[in-house]
């Protein structure tokens, strides 16, 4: 969908002299806006085009934990269906600069207005989306079945097993029958991924115990 220019905060020069630290961090964030019609073709196509996966957003409220499908830009190597994993840099993130024009570019990308001190202000951030897309679930959850031949759910437990693993495996070490975390080397992306694992920790604590198991094997195995 085309966006009225006069709304844009794309300032080139800035962006180019920051390098674009924010899509080295993450790929942005599309809202339904940016898709006609939102139809299951439409969202295919673009998901199909290996510049935006299907992701988990989670929200917590007085310890009930939910999540909704978004759809955000594909980090790289990244798969279409990326429902719980560490951010890295944005799949349409080249030499010089994104792929798409100013006007194509996901509601994320033009609303992130930029700053003389690289302090960046992000004007749709991670919980407008997830209100955003809240009716668009059933179509994003036949695009997961369609991909992965699983439930959105099962795919994020499995989401979590292989973060849980990963985050163990290269960030602890074992001392007896405990697994010790160092947490001083986590990434910016890595820390963000570790805080939610913790807070989901009531509805997923079983794939997290997994993960970290499969871990502790491998690490017991060095």
């Amino acid at each position: 969908m085309k966006i009225d220019e006069t709304s844009l905060y794309i300032n080139h020069e800035l962006c180019k002299a920051c390098g674009g630290k924010c899509c080295l961090y993450s790929g942005c964030s599309y809202s339904p806006r940016d898709f006609k019609g939102m139809s299951l073709s439409s969202l295919k196509e673009r998901l199909d085009s290996g510049y935006a996966s299907i992701v988990a957003q989670f929200d917590v409220f007085e310890h009930n934990i939910s999540y909704h499908l978004c759809v955000r830009s594909r980090g790289v190597g990244h798969d279409i269906v990326d429902l719980f994993s560490a951010k890295n840099t944005c799949s349409a993130l080249k030499p010089d600069g994104c792929i798409f024009s100013d006007e194509m570019r996901p509601h994320g990308g033009i609303s992130l207005v930029p700053k003389e001190n690289f302090q960046c202000e992000n004007h749709y951030t991670d919980k407008m989306a997830y209100q955003e897309w809240i009716p668009y679930q059933k179509v994003l959850e036949r695009l997961v079945r369609l991909y992965t031949k699983m439930s959105s759910e099962e795919k994020l437990r499995e989401d979590v097993i292989q973060v849980a693993y990963l985050l163990a495996y290269q960030h602890t070490v074992v001392k007896g029958e405990k697994l010790l975390w160092h947490t001083d080397d986590f990434s910016r992306a890595e820390k963000e991924l570790f805080d939610t694992m913790n807070v989901i920790i009531p509805s997923y604590r079983k794939e997290i115990e997994l993960g970290m198991t499969k871990a502790k094997n491998k690490l017991l195995q060095k």
